[in-house]
């Protein structure tokens, strides 16, 4: 599971930033859903522009620079050039200094009772620094190995092995072991970034069928306990087209599913990514999860990963929102509800809830309508709707 995860220099963020996973001590509510104290769920709630979808595309641009080079199994470098080109320009574009200095990232995880401490600080394309660290059980940390421009240190775990110390500075070190040796605290490192789930919610691509009857009968299931009352489906090779199926009068009938409504086609795009995640216990990162979902049907999908008799394994939902409907304890912790925003300077600034006080101290009363709160602009994230209706009312 994801422990924290923080980045600086990327996009609208200017300073480091962190997204935290640990529960924060006193927050009872949903006591139940914690995976060793880490949380499953983190939303995040702001204005069009003022950082949601960057957060989440730092941890996803970090991501494709461990597993591009994996993918490739050692080919040509110059096949990774798309990807680095991508996350080349990347730096805060408003002042001088950003633009002249590394993005860097750093996430802690938490596999098989092992934490892992991964930094990687990119420039131009090329690695400038990387390190990464084990902690196991009761022990201190543990170097593995740290890459500078121009040297390499491994920690004892990994000196017994002949490693070529020289490594395109294009390809993370990470990457490169994963690839050439097979070291298991490395393999468990990259295999996590390999399967966790990145997603757009505005741009899912079609569709899956699922080939496993277990697989099917759960889709099914869960698509009728979401109140879609879809008893089969139906995949025609000939044609490639799936039909959905529903006992009406004792009869099936069948639709083809690009004629099911746009929230039903959403939500089946998503149930079955959702599903595999949460039985092998993945990270899911969604950008606009709410997109043409109903806030019944958003309020149910996270209401999956919060429920410890179907979420055994430790997913996570990561996702960015405008729906406010799930702003509330029924649904979220208060260190689960997380705001994006620009601050004066135009760089993003990520915050949680949780981290409010009142005048005595006090966190935000876990009773109180935050939703409302919200709007009125209290949490310092509200879409400037005031603001708006304001330059509307001087222009009339």
């Amino acid at each position: 599971m994801l422990s924290r995860f923080s980045f600086k220099n990327f996009r609208s963020y200017k300073n480091e930033a962190t997204l935290d996973m640990r529960a924060v001590e006193g927050i009872k509510e949903f006591g139940n859903s914690l995976h060793d104290g880490l949380l499953p769920v983190a939303a995040l709630f702001g204005p069009n522009g003022g950082g949601k979808s960057n957060a989440l595309l730092a941890f996803l641009a970090m991501r494709s620079l461990v597993v591009t080079p994996i993918f490739l199994k050692g080919e040509k470098d110059s096949e990774n050039a798309d990807i680095i080109k991508m996350l080349k320009e990347v730096a805060f574009a408003f002042d001088d200094e950003s633009t002249s200095q590394p993005t860097e990232y750093e996430a802690y995880i938490n596999i098989q009772k092992r934490e892992y401490k991964y930094a990687l600080h990119m420039f131009q394309g090329a690695v400038v620094f990387e390190d990464l660290y084990m902690k196991e059980k009761d022990a201190e940390p543990v170097m593995l190995f740290e890459r500078k421009p121009a040297q390499i240190l491994l920690g004892d775990r990994l000196k017994e092995k002949a490693i070529v110390s020289e490594v395109n500075a294009t390809v993370p070190l990470l990457s490169f072991l994963a690839v050439f040796y097979k070291f298991e605290e490395i393999h468990a490192l990259s295999e996590w970034f390999l399967e966790f789930v990145g997603l757009s919610g505005a741009e899912l691509d079609g569709i899956r069928y699922p080939e496993k009857e277990a697989t099917r009968e759960l889709f099914l299931s869960n698509l009728q306990k979401l109140g879609v009352e879809i008893s089969g489906l139906r995949l025609d090779d000939e044609k490639n087209q799936l039909y959905t199926q529903r006992k009406i009068d004792n009869k099936v009938r069948e639709l083809p599913v690009f004629e099911e409504s746009n929230g039903t086609q959403k939500l089946m795009q998503l149930l079955l990514p959702l599903l595999m995640a949460l039985d092998e216990g993945r990270l899911v990162v969604i950008d606009e999860l709410d997109c043409q979902l109903h806030p019944l049907l958003l309020r149910q999908l996270v209401l999956l990963f919060k429920n410890p008799e179907i979420n055994r394994n430790g997913a996570q939902l990561i996702f960015a929102t405008h729906d406010t409907s799930i702003m509330n304890k029924d649904v979220l912790r208060r260190d689960e509800i997380w705001f994006a925003c620009k601050d004066r300077d135009e760089s993003s600034i990520l915050y949680a809830l949780s981290d409010f006080r009142d005048m005595n101290g006090n966190r935000a009363n876990p009773n109180a309508a935050f939703d409302k709160q919200y709007f009125a602009g209290r949490y310092g994230a509200d879409p400037h709707f005031q603001a708006i209706q304001a330059w509307e009312v001087r222009n009339e």
